[in-house]
């Protein structure tokens, strides 16, 4: 029997890895369909309890709802478009109409021309860079957009608005993200994009989502944990919220971004951390030691946004 060529060894070891790798990622992507098709019907059943029985277009909620939608629409999971069409105008009409005064807040008073929208600016933002605005004509366009910049400062950034404020973080983070997804809706370059000593993935997603920058991309980087997830913060253990925000920033940058083998990783850590239930267990931003139904809402709606963002990413 002769030797085998030692060429043609290497390219068969070659062919063999090849193969392995892809049969690697066509594993992953099925562990990911099977995981978004476990999630949506969870999310929806949330989201419709939370529009029909609070009625509220809340920094939480609605907008992430309609986004993992339109998402799991556009990439060809089951999804009731006519629902989904009346829920992303329930939100565009929640945004714009009149606030009327809050009966559980004394002297609660509505200032001249107020809407429901400006207590909300960043789930504006949020909106406007989901997949839901290209629904919107040029009108409708142009009043969410005024609505975040009539609620600019004199300093340049927003008031953090809602629940923002009882978030466990240092109030001048919070201030940061929130002016970060209101000057990245505006399509501006953040001019607050510099932060001493940020403590959240959140604040590194969003310096790559605005810069697109190789330096950014490698400081997001740098937070992954062993296990391929993102933490919240700090010292803790990984998040569902922070890894979809991660995956999301990355897909979304452009070159820069498209670290395929982090990403990978970040997806099969999310795979493998969903509940049978098909939702995210998810600490909730006020309380730390507890989840609860919204922080679980929040978790699930980023995990599939990330998932679904980072599908056809090279």
């Amino acid at each position: 029997m002769k030797p085998i060529p030692r060429v043609t060894l290497l390219i068969a070891l070659t062919l063999i890895c090849l193969e392995s790798d892809i049969t690697k990622a066509d594993d992953l992507d099925s562990s990911v369909k099977s995981a978004i098709e476990s999630a949506l019907p969870w999310l929806n059943e949330e989201g419709q309890w939370w529009i029909e029985d609070k009625e509220c277009v809340s920094c939480h909620h609605s907008t992430f709802y309609v986004w993992a939608n339109e998402l799991a629409d556009s990439h060809g999971y089951t999804v009731d478009a006519a629902l989904l069409k009346q829920d992303r105008e329930w939100v565009v009409n929640q945004f714009i109409a009149a606030r009327e005064p809050n009966p559980n807040v004394e002297n609660d008073v509505v200032k001249e021309g107020e809407v429901k929208g400006d207590g909300n600016v960043e789930g504006i933002a949020q909106f406007l860079l989901s997949p839901a605005s290209r629904h919107l004509d040029e009108a409708g366009h142009s009043e969410l957009l005024g609505i975040i910049k009539s609620n600019r400062l004199d300093s340049g950034d927003w008031d953090p608005d809602g629940q923002l404020p009882r978030i466990k973080l240092p109030p001048e983070e919070i201030r940061v993200l929130s002016a970060l997804w209101s000057e990245i809706a505006l399509g501006e370059m953040p001019g607050t994009i510099e932060l001493k000593n940020p403590t959240s993935s959140e604040w590194f997603a969003m310096k790559l989502l605005a810069t697109k920058s190789e330096a950014a991309l490698k400081a997001l980087l740098a937070r992954q944990n062993t296990d391929g997830s993102w933490s919240w913060v700090d010292g803790e253990s990984g998040s569902p919220t922070a890894t979809g925000q991660a995956l999301f920033a990355m897909s979304r940058s452009g070159p820069s971004g498209k670290s395929r083998e982090p990403m990978d990783q970040a997806r099969q850590w999310l795979v493998t951390n969903q509940n049978e239930d098909g939702l995210w267990k998810t600490r909730s931003t006020k309380n730390r030691e507890k989840s609860g139904r919204i922080s679980n809402f929040w978790g699930t709606s980023w995990a599939v946004i990330g998932l679904l963002e980072s599908e056809d990413v090279e």
